[in-house]
């Protein structure tokens, strides 16, 4: 039973982000990005375990220069978050941007800590460098939760290290 419920909220979230590409034009993807990471999930706990994450940040302003992304997210102890939000890149210097982001979407604990709900948030900082008009680096540290929808509100936090490709 546990199984067939896990593997329903990852087919469930993979719907919903399939379901939330369709809110964009296709030529919303120029110009974007696609930001991978790897890092540390849940790093003050004793259990943490390695996280990877895949996501197109979009180069489609909505306001005040915030864009849109979708990202994935699993972990050695085969939780997974599927998400959407904002992020909004402030340029520090030439080279140097700082990107707060919000997300929200669907979460499965796999062997990993129960966060108490299946819809979490995730906020997150990024510090970042602009190697070439095409490639960054940032490091991220984020917090996950239910933002008190759940029966309680544990939450987690990662460290992350990004690459980000992007198309002129």
């Amino acid at each position: 039973m546990r199984i067939c419920l896990y593997s329903s909220k990852i087919h469930f979230s993979i719907a919903l982000i399939c379901l939330s590409l369709t809110a964009f034009s296709p030529h919303s993807f120029a110009g974007g990005k696609i930001a991978l990471g790897i890092g540390e999930f849940d790093v003050f706990d004793i259990e943490d375990s390695l996280e990877m994450r895949a996501e197109y940040r979009f180069d489609k302003n909505i306001a005040y220069q915030i864009k849109p992304f979708i990202g994935l997210q699993t972990t050695t102890d085969k939780a997974f978050h599927g998400l959407i939000g904002l992020y909004k890149d402030i340029k520090l210097t030439d080279k140097l941007d700082f990107t707060p982001s919000l997300g929200a979407g669907i979460y499965t604990n796999g062997h990993g800590p129960d966060l108490n709900s299946l819809v979490q948030f995730r906020t997150m900082i990024e510090l970042g460098y602009n190697v070439t008009e095409q490639y960054k680096l940032s490091f991220g540290i984020s917090h996950t939760s239910n933002a008190g929808f759940g029966a309680g509100n544990s939450g987690a936090e990662s460290a992350i290290l990004y690459i980000h490709r992007g198309w002129p």
